[in-house]
């Protein structure tokens, strides 16, 4: 049994910058999330806004975290944190020797369980 000390699964408001589009449509900047407010109105000020369009943040209750349950490294450098599962279950796909779980764990090549190809 594998000893998870970094779980995927984050329970603790995290935050998205979104941006309008030309047609006034919210737009995701990078899917990325940001794990305090700050951060957020911090990346909110370095992007450059097309025109009179508007951004805005929004908040999520639940983030999935792309990093080892073991050791707690991500899958590339700076932290990969998305608002759904299914995003982070391509990135670590797209990640040679990670791999992660149906329970969504996520093992760098270095932790993965046995019988994990």
């Amino acid at each position: 049994m594998t000893t998870v000390n970094y779980p995927a699964v984050v329970h603790a408001p995290h935050y998205e910058v979104l941006v309008r589009d030309r047609r006034g449509w919210p737009e995701q900047t990078n899917q990325r999330l940001y794990r305090s407010l700050a951060a957020a109105q911090r990346g909110l000020e370095y992007l450059p806004l097309p025109g009179q369009f508007g951004a805005r943040i929004v908040t999520y209750d639940v983030a999935f975290y792309a990093r080892c349950g073991v050791c707690g490294d991500f899958v590339e450098s700076g932290e990969w944190i998305f608002a759904d599962w299914l995003v982070v279950v391509l990135v670590v796909t797209d990640s040679p020797g990670w791999s992660c779980t149906p329970e969504q764990l996520v093992f760098c090549s270095q932790h993965r369980p046995d019988g994990e190809d």
